[in-house]
């Protein structure tokens, strides 16, 4: 089956809430390594695009602070996961449209402080599936693909839009 990058993390610039102010090299690698990064989602995107940079089909752009991946363009190489210091960037089938794009596993309020648009671990998802594809571990939806029709209760009903179609 085929696979695509999804970037599990949508931590736009007016969700996120920044600790600090980073001058330096511009790497997701060298952020984290030197402070852990510049926001209080300590499972968010870096946004420096280290990712990209090593992306051989230009299927990565930084958009809004955010890693997002052009579909029509990602081979599934699996170059950009494999790159991200955070681990938010995941290889997914390509005929699904659904995704959690959040890796927070800290407790709703926790976790809303930090990010407006985290999972804030709800249930809505997994008590509302009609397959059961969706399960809440460790306070973050997690979809199971193989059972997922990608019917879209789980993303009308999330109340932080963590759950997207993609």
């Amino acid at each position: 089956m085929e696979k695509v990058a999804d970037v599990n993390c949508n931590g736009t610039c007016d969700a996120i809430q920044e600790k600090n102010d980073y001058f330096g090299i511009d790497s997701c690698a060298a952020k984290l390594q030197l402070y852990g990064g510049p926001f209080e989602c300590k499972y968010g995107c870096l946004g420096s695009g280290d990712c990209a940079a090593v992306c051989p089909n230009d299927a990565i752009c930084l958009k809004d602070g955010v890693a997002r991946i052009d579909r029509r363009n990602c081979v599934g190489c699996g170059l950009c996961a494999a790159v991200c210091p955070k681990g938010i960037i995941s290889l997914i089938p390509d005929i699904k449209h659904t995704a959690v794009l959040c890796k927070n596993k800290e407790k709703g309020a926790v976790a809303r402080s930090s990010c407006k648009n985290a999972c804030i671990g709800c249930k809505k998802c997994e008590l509302n599936c009609p397959e059961n594809a969706v399960k809440v571990e460790d306070n973050l939806a997690v979809i199971d693909y193989d059972k997922c029709t990608g019917c879209g209760v789980c993303v009308e009903l999330c109340p932080t839009h963590s759950i997207k179609s993609i």
